[in-house]
């Protein structure tokens, strides 16, 4: 054994020193960002959330919001954010009229401050001068209107209690909802949970024309009650609100005019003057999403973006397994549950393509559910996936580059006219606001048709078109298919992007199939097409939206309807 020699113990004695020393930096710094970043539930607790909701005669609502609260440190107080504008299933606007009546805290008349947007409302309660801590009661009382579905057998309250964007959980949540004396309750659903959740861990009782619920999480409710209570708006009513939430604005017809010439001369497409003729595949490395363009002038929708999903696993860079699990009478009720994994990386991929890769799967494990993605993809990234996109068609030198700049200038121009239409529209009547329209939009739609095709890109809309033909038509040659392994699966990408899934999969009725790789499930591969399920399935672009069907009779969820929002501490 080596002795321990006197000159050795400096060096150690150093080394030890510096160990000590660094171990007690790091806990000091530890300490401090604990100390300085505690976390949102640490700092304060939304201990219940009770809404009273009036429903009244006028189809107005009145609100009374109650939101106890426990400080663990120095606030000021709460925001509240509560959404007036909604789109609809179609993407149009709908705006609600939110009127306050009271804020109260602790039972005495608030400090309050309001910031608008177009789309959210936002209330903080508090004095900017005074901080508070312990347990607080807040109180807030509005009314709205605009808030009712109406069907044919009832009408129905579709409202989102709490919100579901909140700093914090909601430890218990509670809603009222009374309507005019004698009112009979045809149904009624609750949902719990983040948005999109179809949970509904809550209870409910009527009792009368009142209906009450309860939740430890996050409340949504839908009631459908008895026609003829409130108001319903007629025919004429709606189409105003129409054209008065969704008008863009006056411009010359001029102007119009000028900016048709425009795209006369440099936007409309170069005249194909062949013959349309069948052809057996798509052209040589074009890949469904951007097959799905340029039949579109072009222009992006969601079913192209749905194809690159499938095109990602017929390319071997994914495996999709679909799984549905109530059955009833043979017929599946719930939404499937689609896995996409992982089976190697991006590499080799198109920019777009390599984009929406690593969007589905970054940071995540090797294998997720298209649920999950919907819920947690941002915006922001499908804007980015979308200018990828473009990137690709440009670079590729199937549109004129000179063709996108007139096509942003026209879009903006027509953006801006909108603006304008928006600024004057409580000066003049309903025929500026309807002349505004129709011009704004009428640019706007010569802005999305100004990308002009190149040579070549004309070259590959016609085959594209003589490809689609075939597809569409398919069912005059399967004889000529009937060895061909996996046509079915390999050209799938292409059936959704031209919104032609289900003529495809009835051609292939009754012909036997060979599963492909790249899929399992208990569901098979052309039933999943034929009920034209791939098309929703796949779309992981997420939206907030008006609810186009009921609530009260299941089938809603978490977050829908009206109302919601969410808010925080300050």
């Amino acid at each position: 054994m080596q002795k321990l020699s006197m000159s050795m113990l400096p060096t150690r004695l150093g080394t030890c020193i510096k160990f000590v020393f660094l171990a007690t930096l790091l806990s000091t710094v530890y300490f401090l960002h604990s100390t300085a970043f505690v976390s949102a539930k640490e700092q304060w607790t939304i201990d219940s959330f009770d809404s009273v909701i009036q429903v009244n005669e006028d189809a107005t609502l009145t609100v009374t919001e109650t939101i106890n609260v426990t400080f663990n440190v120095d606030k000021h107080g709460i925001y509240r954010d509560i959404p007036v504008r909604y789109s609809d299933e179609y993407g149009n606007r709908h705006a609600t009229d939110l009127r306050f009546l009271s804020f109260k805290q602790d039972g005495k008349p608030a400090h309050v401050s309001y910031t608008y947007n177009y789309s959210m409302t936002s209330i903080r309660i508090g004095d900017e001068d005074k901080t508070i801590t312990g347990s607080h009661e807040y109180q807030i009382t509005y009314t709205v209107d605009r808030v009712f579905l109406y069907f044919d057998d009832y009408d129905e309250l579709y409202w989102n209690v709490t919100g579901t964007d909140w700093e914090v959980p909601i430890s218990h949540a509670s809603a009222t909802v009374i309507l005019p004396d004698g009112t009979e309750i045809v149904q009624s659903s609750c949902y719990t949970g983040e948005y999109g959740s179809e949970a509904q861990d809550c209870t409910k009782q009527v009792g009368g024309s009142t209906e009450d619920f309860t939740a430890e999480d996050f409340l949504t409710v839908a009631v459908g009650f008895s026609k003829g209570i409130i108001y319903e708006p007629t025919s004429l009513d709606r189409f105003i609100w129409l054209v008065e939430d969704n008008w863009l604005g006056i411009i010359p017809l001029l102007l119009l005019m000028g900016v048709f010439f425009l795209w006369l001369k440099h936007g409309k497409d170069i005249k194909i003057d062949r013959a349309i003729v069948a052809q057996y595949e798509p052209p040589k490395g074009m890949k469904a999403v951007y097959a799905g363009m340029i039949l579109c002038n072009g222009n992006l929708k969601p079913d192209h973006m749905s194809a690159m999903i499938i095109q990602l696993a017929v390319d071997g860079y994914i495996k999709i397994d679909v799984q549905e699990k109530e059955k009833i009478a043979g017929i599946f009720k719930q939404t499937p549950t689609i896995t996409l994994t992982l089976l190697k990386t991006s590499e080799g991929l198109d920019t777009a393509h390599a984009y929406y890769f690593d969007m589905l799967f970054k940071g995540r494990m090797d294998s997720v559910t298209l649920e999950n993605i919907k819920r947690t993809v941002k915006p922001a990234e499908v804007q980015k996936l979308k200018r990828k996109i473009n990137a690709v068609m440009f670079d590729g030198g199937y549109f004129i580059k000179k063709s996108s700049t007139y096509s942003i200038f026209v879009f903006i121009l027509g953006a801006s006219i909108a603006f304008f239409g928006f600024s004057v529209a409580s000066v003049f009547g309903l025929f500026v606001i309807l002349s505004c329209i129709i011009c704004g939009v009428a640019i706007c739609i010569l802005g999305f048709l100004m990308k002009k095709l190149t040579q070549k890109g004309a070259d590959t809309k016609w085959e594209l078109l003589g490809f689609k033909d075939f597809m569409h038509t398919a069912e005059r040659y399967r004889s000529a298919w009937q060895e061909k392994e996996n046509i079915f699966a390999d050209y799938l990408p292409y059936a959704i992007a031209f919104n032609d899934v289900q003529k495809w999969a009835k051609t292939f009725e009754g012909m036997h199939q060979v599963k492909p790789d790249w899929y399992s499930g208990n569901v098979a591969l052309i039933t999943m097409a034929s009920a034209g399920r791939f098309n929703s399935v796949t779309n992981v672009v997420k939206s907030s939206t008006l609810p186009g069907s009921s609530g009260s009779g299941g089938g809603g969820h978490s977050g829908g309807g009206f109302g919601g929002g969410g808010g925080g501490s300050w």
